[in-house]
């Protein structure tokens, strides 16, 4: 017979081990690991002061957001959700006109003639914001981008999510920038409407088409170095907006990553505020080893002076002066013969009224070529380029290209032809070599700064584009920039005068 004790203690063991099964099965399993979201909340704001038509595509196999497009008025906000592990893209649609069935068009970003996209991407110049969430580790993958070139500002910034890394800036940081592009665009991307205004900075590649800027073809992976372009188009994003994607492969500074995180979209400044100004950088390359002619080392028209003094045995000192009005900024762009190629903000000195930059370093007989990029009232300008040798100092101005005629080089000769019907033909000949393609840059009254790619003529033996509708009297600068051997160079600016 047992003892009362032993089954009293045998009892308690049981209902011990009964309890402590119940309290365990009640427990959810890795209690300590992050519940997954049952979706993530992407808020949009409009801080610009223009109507913004937003628009949605996913990846492959994924749910369209919104049906991929919805109207945004400024100072607006506008929430969505998507899966946990959704792949895709945002961008801004601008300068539309919709009727209302929700048929009509934009200036940029445009899907087509609608205004929900319904799974269809955008046309360039358009700005992306990127998305792979729950990708590789469980991690969400984020980013801006202008690979597509821009239009407008976007930033995006994480909500709640992971904690952020002090030492690691992509970990839960803001991608992309509340910088306006467009204004400081070089001439050769701007992406204009009929009345002449910049409405977006289209992308060297969707410009120009060539496998080396849309890095493919035997410019893929490492290979696509921007740095090696004929122009290097990809600095001018990257110096405005270090936080997104300047070219396909940048992904080293352009990639975010949060876990479980919301996001906040915002069209212009993040905070709502003005930007500050975009001090643009000039992407020049060196020219190429048989340049047209240049100048001599100073040089003169009716709005400025510019030229260079060697100040001593080892420096050059560049100088550019305006003529009766005040420059927001001006930059040289010059070859250093030691350094290569550089591009350097100048200092106002009010003693000798003139915008000065002293290059040290340069040895007797060496030099270069030298240009200016200035802002006149907001207005950016690109002068033409000059040649200096160190000891040869200042020389007198080249003779002037007068309206409605052309000139030449030993590179090289172009001009304007015009007629009574308003009509002004642009031309462009190269003496003994063939271009891989020519464009011309060129003021129209009534439309503004016009980029053509211009079309070869077999009968002339130039390149050529006409221009219509040009008035009596009418007239503006052009200019050219025309590839030789894959190498990329501008001409110096001209004027003209329809008759």
């Amino acid at each position: 017979m047992k003892k009362p004790g032993k089954i009293l203690s045998l009892l308690i063991v049981v209902l011990t081990t009964i309890a402590t099964f119940l309290i365990v099965s009640l427990i959810p399993a890795h209690a300590d690991s992050p519940t997954p979201p049952s979706g993530h909340t992407i808020t949009f704001t409009n801080n610009t002061s223009e109507t913004i038509w937003a628009a949605a595509a996913p990846n492959a196999g994924f749910a369209t957001p919104a049906n991929g497009g919805w109207v945004m008025d400024p100072g607006s906000t506008y929430s969505l959700t998507v899966a946990d592990n959704w792949q895709g893209r945002f961008w801004g649609r601008t300068y539309c006109s919709f009727d209302a069935s929700g048929t009509g068009n934009c200036e940029t970003g445009s899907c087509g003639t609608v205004l929900q996209c319904n799974g269809a991407t955008g046309v360039g110049p358009q700005t992306l914001a990127e998305f792979t969430l729950s990708g590789w580790g469980g991690n969400d993958f984020y980013d801006v981008s202008h690979v597509d070139g821009f239009n407008v500002p976007m930033t995006i910034t994480p909500v709640g999510g992971a904690q952020p890394d002090p030492n690691n800036p992509y970990r839960c940081g803001v991608a992309g920038c509340g910088t306006d592009l467009n204004p400081n665009c070089p001439a050769a991307l701007q992406d204009t409407d009929a009345s002449g205004r910049i409405v977006g900075c289209k992308s060297a590649c969707e410009v120009f088409g060539t496998d080396q800027y849309c890095c493919e073809g035997p410019y893929v992976g490492a290979a696509c170095n921007p740095t090696t372009w004929p122009v290097n188009y990809a600095a001018y994003f990257k110096s405005q907006c270090p936080n997104a994607y300047s070219y396909a492969y940048d992904d080293a500074t352009s990639t975010f990553t949060d876990t479980n995180a919301n996001y906040a979209i915002t069209f212009g400044p993040a905070n709502g505020a003005s930007p500050p100004a975009p001090i643009p950088v000039p992407v020049r390359v060196p020219v190429p080893t048989t340049p047209p002619a240049l100048p001599p080392s100073s040089a003169s028209s009716s709005g400025f002076n510019q030229g260079t003094d060697t100040p001593s045995s080892t420096q050059t000192l560049f100088w550019f002066q305006p003529n009766g009005w005040s420059a927001d900024y001006v930059i040289v762009h010059y070859t250093d013969p030691n350094l290569g190629q550089q591009n350097v903000q100048m200092t106002y000195n009010s003693s000798t009224s003139r915008w000065e930059y002293t290059a040290s370093g340069i040895d007797s007989g060496q030099g270069g070529t030298y240009s200016f990029t200035f802002s006149q009232n907001g207005q950016q300008t690109d002068t033409g380029s000059n040649s200096w040798t160190q000891g040869s100092g200042s020389a007198p101005p080249p003779p002037v290209v007068s309206a409605s005629s052309s000139s030449s080089g030993p590179g090289y000769n172009q001009g304007a032809d015009t007629s009574g019907g308003g009509q002004t033909l642009f031309w462009f000949q190269p003496n003994g070599w063939s271009a891989d393609y020519v464009i011309v840059h060129y003021t129209d009254p009534n439309l503004g700064q016009q980029n053509v790619q211009m079309t070869y003529n077999s009968g002339s033996s130039r390149w050529e584009y006409t221009a219509s509708s040009i008035g009596s009297g009418q007239g503006g600068t052009y200019s050219f920039t025309f590839s030789q051997n894959g190498q990329q160079t501008d001409t110096g600016s001209n004027s003209w005068t329809q008759p």
